[in-house]
């Protein structure tokens, strides 16, 4: 189902308007539809069906520009049953389910594959222009913020994250100013929050207001705090295509480079934090990872020293700008940026201070590794099983890294097979596959080592990958080594990898997520205060 990534954003959301009309006594199925399928993750859909002479008819809207939209090949609806299909480049994709109280829900099946959907009633003519008109940020009474934007964590969709409770969801048009999210931040319904839009007598964004379930509605008047602008810088012959975002308030500001996790991220991937930041004073210089968005380069072919002197290349261009404090820079990394940051901090005397987010403090290999082990143990299978796995893992990681003989691994591979475990561990085909892995070696000890710039590490609970009762320990240990003087290390009840609040260690379900676990916002942004003086 590889190409669902491409359907269903707010750039052609609901093309025209359609009537309304009843059949029998059945919901009318007429109108605009959004929601989302949940099939090894979460892929947005927007659908808009309409009755006509040859029965029930339907449109798909692709989120890409350059995508024409997509009619079904076959829809249906009666007796409040709901049936349509659209061809996928892996296969054809059928959804079966029911209209009730304006929502859609059932199974979708592909290739003998099954999962489910879920749509929620939404007005016809809003669409992607009309969301960014209200993009920015929102001050509550309390002082907080809520962010309207497109947050990567849903997929990039319009959306809300409120720094004050840590909320967070998709936001989908009742009208042309009311949006409405579910009780998760992925699911539409039951819609939980309500965010109406308010404007004065020239048509501008005013303010909001908010109401989640039963609770009195909050106000939040729209501030205008910062600045954007569309930066390009060099690391070597790579070009870096990013985004500046700059306090409106006077003086030259501290600010933060962010650093991306492993994947093809574009700037994006940070989401609200560079704009909360922003509020109190503090820049930030967020941009597309090397091979995605407007970057050049491979993130594929490059190392982890290439990707922390893409960040220190960026320092480089904030300390030619006048709004910025030359002395007040520091690097924030997230996932692999755990491993490039410090890196940078140990390539370049310019990064004044470090923040780590879900950052290891042991090697790849060995991170690989653990999170296998816990993932394992998780799942109940015994000691003796952990162990011939871990045992599987080292034959591979010996072959990769210090060139043992492949015949071992390749007798292990075919013993594996058979395995209950065996989706846990890595089964190469060829020694060829193994070596030619970008799986890259990397030692984050030495670095940690020698790491003296003032150190924020922040841990998950909850968090499989990167696991704090390993990671925070050691952590601890090595920068205590390097004679570090300003460490601080925190680990937050609950939060997964990504810092949003999960059920328990075992929750894989992203579908449940809410909110981010309380504090975490406001713990980074009150660290950075403390040590660059900035005003508020």
């Amino acid at each position: 189902m590889k190409r669902l990534v491409i359907i269903g954003a707010f750039a052609l959301l609901f093309y025209g308007a359609s009537s309304s009309r009843c059949i029998a006594a059945q919901e009318s199925l007429d109108g605009g539809w959004a929601g989302g399928i949940s099939f090894g993750g979460w892929y947005p859909i927007r659908i808009q069906f309409k009755t006509g002479s040859l029965g029930t008819e339907g449109t798909v809207y692709p989120n890409a520009y350059n995508q024409p939209v997509q009619p079904l090949l076959r829809s249906s609806y009666a007796n409040s049953q709901v049936h349509f299909e659209w061809q996928e480049e892996d296969g054809l994709i059928t959804f079966d389910g029911m209209l009730k109280n304006g929502v859609i829900s059932g199974e979708i099946e592909q290739n003998k594959q099954k999962g489910k959907f879920y749509l929620a009633r939404v007005a016809n003519d809003v669409d992607l222009q009309t969301f960014s008109r209200y993009e920015g940020l929102y001050q509550l009474e309390s002082g907080k913020f809520v962010w309207i934007g497109r947050a990567s964590e849903l997929r990039k969709q319009p959306s809300f994250i409120d720094s004050e409770t840590g909320r967070f969801g998709t936001l989908y048009p009742s009208s042309e100013t009311t949006f409405f999210s579910g009780a998760t931040a992925f699911i539409p319904s039951p819609a939980d929050v309500k965010i109406t839009f308010e404007k004065n007598s020239k048509g501008e964004t005013t303010g909001l207001t908010w109401q989640q379930g039963s609770s009195a509605p909050k106000s939040a008047r729209r501030v205008k705090l910062y600045e954007e602008e569309e930066v390009k810088f060099q690391n070597g012959n790579v070009t870096l295509a990013g985004t500046l975002v700059k306090p409106l308030s006077k003086g030259a500001h501290p600010a933060v480079v962010f650093m991306h996790g492993s994947s093809g991220q574009t700037r994006t991937y940070f989401s609200s934090l560079p704009y909360l930041l922003a509020s109190r004073g503090i820049a930030s210089l967020v941009y597309d990872k090397r091979g995605s968005g407007g970057s050049t380069g491979d993130r594929r072919a490059s190392t982890f020293t290439d990707l922390a002197d893409d960040a220190i290349a960026g320092i480089n261009l904030l300390k030619s700008r006048k709004e910025i404090n030359s002395k007040r820079i520091g690097v924030w990394g997230h996932s692999q940026g755990g491993w490039t940051a410090p890196l940078a901090a140990s390539r370049s005397k310019d990064v004044a201070f470090i923040i780590t987010a879900a950052g290891a403090a042991v090697s790849v290999d060995r991170q690989v590794t653990d999170q296998m082990v816990i993932n394992l143990r998780q799942e109940g299978f015994s000691e003796a099983d952990v162990q011939a796995a871990l045992a599987h893992m080292n034959l591979y990681l010996d072959v990769r890294y210090r060139r043992e003989p492949w015949a071992k691994l390749e007798a292990s591979t075919q013993n594996v097979r058979a395995k209950p475990w065996a989706r846990y561990v890595w089964k190469p085909k060829s020694e060829t596959e193994v070596l030619s892995d970008l799986f890259e070696v990397h030692d984050p000890i030495s670095v940690l080592q020698q790491t003296k710039a003032p150190m924020l590490a922040l841990f998950g609970d909850f968090d499989e990958r990167v696991p704090p009762q390993i990671n925070a320990k050691l952590m601890e240990e090595f920068l205590k080594q390097a004679g570090n003087k300003d460490f601080t290390i925190k680990s937050f009840p609950k939060a997964d990898h990504d810092f949003l609040e999960a059920e328990t260690i075992s929750d894989k379900n992203l579908l449940n997520r809410r909110r981010y676990v309380p504090d975490y916002f406001d713990t980074i942004i009150e660290w950075i205060l403390k040590r660059v003086n900035s005003p508020k």
